[in-house]
């Protein structure tokens, strides 16, 4: 399968000059971190904005302009969405092709993480916006069926709130990431999230710091190479998946024998708990699996916080080990170490 990776870029760190207002606004919606010193007689201060914050502040303003002033407004138009646009135009191509020639056309599946799912999110809103000049209800009906076979999104700890109808949306976060829960989407906070999303959660093996997250970097339930890249991959091996749209599909599954006259809840034994669609979530995923797995995978080399690296929060080797194989087998441990070892 190709891949490739577009990198949307970031701004670097800079001093500017903001209503007090402003400030005020930033500082309780926790995007800028205080130490800035201004007087409060005075209508503008001078703040020094990391580059990490200006792209959380660029991620909450990307859908301030109504979807209809993407064309005209060329803030809106950040690195990469050019590019984006020309993908989904040629995935949805391809399946239109499909349709008409049988042929055979990969499809597209977009990644994105944190605040980068705001750019994918405008780029999806802007093909729409363009395609959907002039035409009929049913006509816009079919070109988002067509984007729906077409376009995979798949999100880690999104900061975004705007996702369009149309894509076939798996949203994936951390339970604390309060970043995702404040600014994204989630199981309990599905507006924006897309029609017809899936929301995968679990809870990170980081303990929660008392004081607020106000920098994306505060807490590691928000890093998706030691946390959520691990909870994927146990959920698509136990499932025996190997594609994202297959993930899809399962999470929506909706089994006609599950219709009974009495609620599986009031079961002595709830099995429904442990499933989203077809899908089996673990029960000992929170606990075992994901810190076992983040220590195979050596996840912890990516940790942001030293606080975590020098703690027991992840189990050692023999345990995690302990933990895999219980589950996977023998030597599904060293499997693992293995397909790093060759990756390196």
């Amino acid at each position: 399968m190709p891949l490739a990776q577009l990198h949307l870029g970031s701004f670097p760190s800079c001093d500017i000059e903001l209503d007090l207002k402003v400030i005020r606004g930033l500082e309780l919606l926790g995007v800028l971190k205080g130490g800035n010193k201004y007087k409060l007689s005075e209508a503008k201060a001078r703040c020094k904005i990391l580059s990490q914050d200006i792209d959380v502040i660029r991620s909450l303003l990307s859908f301030h302009a109504d979807n209809q002033n993407h064309q005209s407004n060329s803030s809106i138009h950040l690195g990469g969405q050019y590019t984006l646009v020309k993908l989904i135009d040629s995935a949805v191509e391809s399946v239109r092709k499909e349709f008409l020639q049988h042929s055979i056309e990969p499809h597209l599946v977009i990644c994105a993480q944190s605040t980068s799912a705001s750019l994918v999110a405008a780029a999806l809103a802007t093909w729409k916006a363009q395609r959907f000049r002039s035409m009929s209800t049913s006509r816009k009906h079919q070109i988002e069926d067509l984007l729906h076979r077409a376009v995979t999104v798949v999100t880690f700890g999104a900061v975004c709130q705007k996702f369009c109808d149309g894509p076939a949306y798996i949203h994936i976060s951390m339970h604390d990431d309060q970043l995702a829960r404040k600014f994204g989407v989630t199981e309990k906070n599905q507006q924006g999230g897309g029609r017809d999303a899936v929301y995968l959660h679990a809870w990170s093996p980081y303990e929660e710091k008392k004081e607020d997250v106000i920098s994306l970097t505060d807490h590691d339930s928000h890093n998706t190479n030691a946390c959520a890249i691990q909870f994927l991959y146990l959920v698509m091996r136990i499932n025996g998946i190997s594609s994202f749209r297959a993930l899809y599909n399962a999470a929506r599954y909706i089994d006609p024998r599950a219709v009974l006259d009495i609620n599986p809840r009031n079961f002595a034994i709830d099995y429904s708990r442990h499933k989203l669609g077809d899908l089996l979530i673990a029960p000992n995923m929170d606990h075992e699996l994901l810190p076992a797995m983040i220590r195979a995978t050596e996840g912890d080399q990516w940790l942001w916080n030293q606080y975590i690296i020098d703690s027991d929060f992840l189990p050692d080797s023999q345990e995690a080990k302990a933990y895999l194989e219980e589950y996977f087998g023998y030597s599904s441990y060293e499997e693992i170490i293995e397909v790093l070892s060759s990756k390196d």
